[in-house]
């Protein structure tokens, strides 16, 4: 199950996503679920994005007032930024990166090693 709320408004613009799943006995699961809030601001020629995503969200949020619940193995956060010219819109985004072990003895039942800073650049071309 899923909720979706978005607000724009000229430049400005924020959007959550709320994804809560259910187990095979249809109760929810509040240790995977996942929460995502991104806020845009669109300038004349750039654009900047910055977004914070967390599972387990609700499982945490007695937790939401230390440091913890905001950087953990469990939270991932990300910015950036988009530069158009003409046809072209450059962007770069920075971002945290998790990489994931499989537990011996387990299927399908990945967890968090490590979370290790990301930049990914990019170009976009506008054909027609």
């Amino acid at each position: 199950m899923g909720t979706e709320l978005n607000w724009k408004k000229d430049m400005f613009g924020i959007n959550a996503t709320y994804l809560l799943p259910f187990s095979s006995s249809f109760s929810p699961d509040v240790d995977k679920d996942l929460f995502t809030v991104r806020g845009t601001l669109d300038l004349s020629w750039f654009d900047i994005e910055l977004a914070y995503a967390k599972k387990g969200f609700l499982g945490d949020l007695d937790t939401i007032t230390s440091k913890s619940f905001f950087f953990d193995t469990d939270s991932a956060l990300s910015a950036g930024i988009a530069v158009r010219q003409g046809p072209l819109t450059f962007r770069a985004n920075i971002s945290s990166l998790a990489t994931f072990t499989n537990p011996a003895g387990s299927w399908n039942q990945l967890v968090v090693d490590q979370v290790s800073p990301a930049l990914t650049v990019g170009v976009d071309i506008d054909l027609f």
